[in-house]
């Protein structure tokens, strides 16, 4: 087929200048073309070649800056593009005749209501350089992108099996690695252990060390509780990352850390929505308040940068500011919010998507509900708010159901959910707080009989960090 160079831009349609975002173009037989210098077939295998290019499906997808050139085929071509979640996607079919040269298409804003003030935050994210992940984090439609660094194994062509540290030196800590395209990359890390659990380490003066210990014949003469409180020694944010994942342990230490106050955030991505959700709500009934934060967990090319994000009011000064005051939602796609107002606890909820409804969840049960409708204002949204009064004591929150999948990914339906807001009093549910005494059982017992310690003082430590969280948790709020 014979192919002509053709320059694409894609515009703000306010300001008319390119602006950052992912594209997908195909003929009329279904088959996609690839900008000057990107290729057409890439990997979506974790850690293969990670950034600048997508693949959700059979479809694939290709970040720019707002401009490139790409070889296109005379004829009906279907133009795609997408912004993150505040610009309504282009869908277009347009005849390109031999001998053309240009293509101009424009994104328009979803004029959003919340949009002024926030700032649109992956929490995590992995693989590839800070350019690349500047790149994809701007197409987007992010403010700032988390990206950590972890140990990664691969075998070499001596047959051998290595250890690397993708972008380690690039940590960044308390600034940013990367300003690029209008977004801000920072480089920290993600410290695991393969039992008891795994945390980011977020804006640390230095990186926090080691990385990982633990798993196959390596000893357990550390804990997660020394991370955390390293991280704050240097002035950092944790968060509990793949909360309640182990298959073998549950929570693991990171539940215990968590119940001591050592760890900042709770962390959901689009791996772990349902589960991690409900489990954050035994957490917040038995007494343990943690903000809930969101992340993509990207790896590979099968998942978007921001596919989970976080939404913080802008704070003066830096992003930690914005941290420290706490997160608006998280979500793929709805905005929502959730205060008190004569009373009563009033949410609203707004999307370009439509979603099925509203709700406010109180102690772990919906008291109100509301299904989404047109915006009556002329804007291209879906929007629902909701009124209840609460129970004198526990937590209330807002989250956004829906069974339409994302536009950001197509794989996970749309979801929303604000942080927790305690009512009266803090207490303690019996019920959640057994759940969760039992967690910290199966974490003794794992120190106990199958941990591998070489300094009988760090049996001791991570025995001493179980049962001070036992301790508290079995007292009053």
């Amino acid at each position: 087929m014979k192919l002509q160079t053709i320059h694409l831009r894609i515009n703000d349609a306010a300001t008319g200048k390119p602006i950052p975002c992912r594209i997908r173009i195909t003929d009329e037989q279904g088959a996609e073309y690839a900008p000057h210098g990107r290729p057409l077939e890439f990997s979506a295998r974790p850690g293969e070649d990670v950034g600048g290019h997508l693949k959700l499906g059979p479809s694939r997808w290709w970040s720019i800056d707002g401009a490139c050139e790409i070889a296109l085929p005379a004829g009906d071509l279907r133009v795609q593009a997408r912004q993150g979640i505040d610009r309504q996607p282009l869908d277009e079919v347009t005849t390109v005749p031999w001998g053309k040269m240009a293509l101009r298409f424009s994104l328009k804003s979803a004029d959003v209501v919340q949009r002024p003030g926030v700032l649109s935050v992956d929490m995590r994210c992995h693989g590839g350089s800070p350019h690349a992940a500047a790149l994809d984090a701007a197409a987007e439609g992010l403010d700032v992108a988390n990206l950590l660094i972890e140990p990664r194994r691969y075998l070499g062509s001596d047959g051998k099996d290595y250890e690397c540290i993708p972008n380690c030196e690039s940590f960044s800590g308390q600034a940013p690695a990367l300003a690029a395209h209008g977004t801000q990359v920072i480089v920290n890390s993600h410290n695991r252990h393969p039992i008891l659990g795994s945390l980011g380490l977020l804006h640390c003066h230095r990186a926090v060390h080691p990385l990982t210990f633990g798993g196959g014949d390596a000893s357990d003469d550390w804990s997660l509780d020394d991370w955390a409180d390293q991280c704050h020694r240097k002035d950092g944010y944790v968060v509990w990352t793949d909360p309640f994942g182990n298959p073998r342990l549950g929570a693991g230490e990171a539940l215990a850390v968590a119940i001591l106050g050592k760890v900042d955030a709770y962390e959901i991505t689009p791996d772990n929505v349902s589960t991690a959700l409900q489990l954050w709500y035994r957490l917040l009934s038995a007494g343990v308040d943690l903000p809930l934060v969101g992340g993509s967990g990207r790896t590979s090319n099968g998942r978007p940068v921001g596919a989970m994000r976080t939404l913080f009011w802008n704070q003066p000064g830096e992003y930690r500011a914005a941290l420290r005051a706490g997160p608006i939602c998280v979500t793929n796609g709805p905005r929502v919010m959730c205060g008190s107002a004569d009373g009563a606890w009033v949410a609203q909820a707004e999307c370009l998507q439509q979603f099925d409804r509203l709700e406010i969840v109180c102690n772990g049960q919906v008291i109100a509900s509301e299904a989404a409708r047109p915006a009556d204002d002329g804007r291209p949204t879906w929007v629902a708010a909701v009124a209840r009064r609460a129970p004198r004591d526990g937590w209330v929150a807002a989250r956004v159901i829906s069974n339409e999948r994302s536009m950001l990914d197509e794989a996970t339906p749309l979801f929303a959910h604000t942080p927790a807001n305690r009512v009266g009093g803090a207490v303690r549910n019996p019920q959640a707080v057994e759940f969760l005494q039992g967690h910290l059982r199966r974490g003794r017992e794992w120190v106990e009989e199958q941990g591998r310690f070489e300094n009988p003082k760090s049996k001791v430590h991570l025995l001493e960090v179980f049962n001070a969280a036992s301790d508290r948790l079995s007292k009053p709020v």
